[in-house]
């Protein structure tokens, strides 16, 4: 998984500050860093889920929040909607809608977060 990029995001919704660890990949976690995973940005194919121990490519987006961004005019990816991932889309070249979908993967963190996580916000 490597050290990963920190990022911290204060939840509306709590008023908290929450920092958050952006990884690539999730090679060599434990058992404490799969206990400490949130959320996935997805596309729905179901080799991004390899190795993860919650089973199926939905069975893992059931456990953690999937997200999968996609362009307006194209829709969102079918595998990634079959597999329950939250599908957010974008405007192309329309930067208030990608700062939107920004802001709609935050709301559904923190609220995953609160929902099945509540512990991990601090």
């Amino acid at each position: 998984g490597g050290e990963g990029e920190v990022v911290r995001h204060r939840s509306p919704q709590t008023g908290r500050e929450v920092e958050y660890v952006l990884r690539s990949n999730t090679f060599g976690f434990g058992d404490e860093e799969w206990r400490r995973v949130v959320a996935v940005v997805c596309t729905g194919a179901e080799w991004q889920f390899k190795g993860w121990p919650f089973g199926s490519a939905r069975e893992c987006v059931r456990e953690v929040l999937g997200v999968c961004f996609f362009w307006e005019d194209e829709g969102p990816p079918k595998d990634a909607v079959k597999m329950g991932a939250r599908c957010v889309g974008m405007g192309r070249g329309k930067s208030q809608s990608q700062v939107a979908a920004f802001l709609e993967f935050w709301k559904r963190v923190d609220e995953f977060l609160m929902k099945k996580k509540p512990g991990l916000m601090y």
